[in-house]
């Protein structure tokens, strides 16, 4: 019976880590309500949602990339030295616009170094994250992309009695420094060649960029325009009762993608890929329901607003998205130039649309999560549609 039980745990680990990673953000968020002043509360939720847009597009599409040119054999991974320049200068090029475009127009942190310093430290997590999974080390990946949600508790249980910003950010610099020693402890296992780059990279790289940047504003487009228009109280209000009632469920959908993609570079059958995308859809679904309950039934210990219309979309919303996980990993690997481009610029004239609307009906909780509900069906049913066109394939390469 232990040996079972031990079994389940390592074969389970990698998921494991990720809730334990989604259970201290969640105690995090709940102790910076609980202890943190107006100022402090403002700059945490700041904080996290910068983190998520720069997960997003921190290196505008390179990872993507480095996905689909790399070639996994025996535990290895081999790249082109060309690739990796293009990330980092994608990355340093994003740490710059990420100041100069937020700063003084969307928030007020009163500086350009914690931007900075955040970029540089997702940067990090995303490219261990994706060079782990691609060997496969699903549970050091998740370490990689998702320690700082460990790090982080420590940090803002601490802020009170210190330097908000500086107790904060020292739980990202810890992290990041975790996940370079994951890096330099498989180095052996990332061979970077001398290959030139394949014809046609660039207008994949440039498909890429667009997708995550409409990926990015799906995410964070609602935070941004309560931002904008609302005061820093609303902002704060909006962001932890958004981050308690959907964050574990991105979490979810995140696992599902990276465990897919690990899976599609070595081969695709479409009716099985379908079964797992309405599987976890469905299932993301069921798990919300009761999770909704919860938080409805302990509002006031948790300090968050939530009335009964909020479960529709958000029930949407985090089925889309985990659903959305699978299919985007496929779109990835296999997408032709021109489909990434025609389905972001599609979902791209559906969030104007949508945002001008809400702008003007009012921006209030109710009308967001409706609007962004709406977002990520549209963006699920595109995406969709070109999936169906890729062709089955066998391929231990999978360039």
């Amino acid at each position: 019976m232990n040996g079972s039980f031990y079994d389940y745990i390592e074969r389970h680990r990698s998921f494991l880590l990720l809730g334990a990673s989604s259970a201290s953000y969640f105690f995090a968020m709940v102790v910076a309500r609980k202890t943190l002043d107006a100022d402090g509360l403002y700059f945490w939720n700041v904080l996290v949602t910068l983190v998520s847009m720069s997960f997003s597009f921190c290196f505008f599409g390179a990872e993507q990339v480095f996905l689909r040119q790399s070639t996994v054999m025996e535990g290895r991974v081999e790249i082109n030295r060309t690739t990796l320049w293009v990330m980092a200068g994608a990355l340093l090029l994003f740490t710059v616009l990420l100041a100069a475009v937020f700063e003084g127009y969307f928030f007020h942190l009163g500086g350009v170094a914690i931007y900075l310093f955040l970029a540089v430290c997702v940067g990090i997590f995303v490219f261990v994250y994706n060079f782990l999974r691609l060997r496969r080390s699903f549970s050091a990946a998740q370490l990689a992309a998702n320690g700082w949600k460990f790090t982080i508790l420590p940090g803002v249980l601490l802020a009170p009695f210190g330097n908000t910003a500086w107790s904060i950010m020292s739980g990202f610099g810890l992290a990041a420094a975790g996940a370079i020693w994951l890096l330099v402890y498989s180095r052996k296992s990332l061979v970077v060649t001398d290959d030139l780059m394949p014809v046609g990279w660039k207008p994949l790289f440039f498909g890429y960029s667009l997708s995550l940047l409409v990926l990015m504003v799906l995410n964070n487009a609602d935070r941004l325009i309560i931002s904008r228009y609302g005061s820093q109280e609303q902002f704060s209000e909006y962001v932890y009762l958004v981050t308690l009632l959907l964050l574990p469920f991105s979490l979810l959908s995140n696992y599902f993608g990276f465990r897919e993609m690990a899976h599609l570079k070595r081969g695709y059958d479409r009716r099985l890929f379908a079964r797992k995308v309405f599987a976890g859809g469905a299932l993301t679904g069921f798990v919300f329901v009761p999770w909704f309950g919860l938080i409805y039934a302990f509002q006031e210990a948790l300090e968050v607003p939530i009335i009964g219309v909020y479960a529709l979309p958000g029930m949407v919303i985090v089925t889309c998205r985990s659903s959305y996980a699978l299919l985007s990993a496929l779109f990835a690997l296999k997408a032709r130039p021109e489909q990434i481009y025609i389905a972001n610029l599609l979902t791209l004239l559906v969030i104007v649309a949508g945002m001008s609307f809400l702008i003007v009906v009012k921006v209030t909780i109710t009308s967001t999560l409706l609007v962004f509900a709406a977002f990520w069906s549209a963006r699920i049913a595109i995406y969709a549609y070109f999936s169906v066109q890729v062709k089955e394939y066998k391929s231990c390469h999978a360039h």
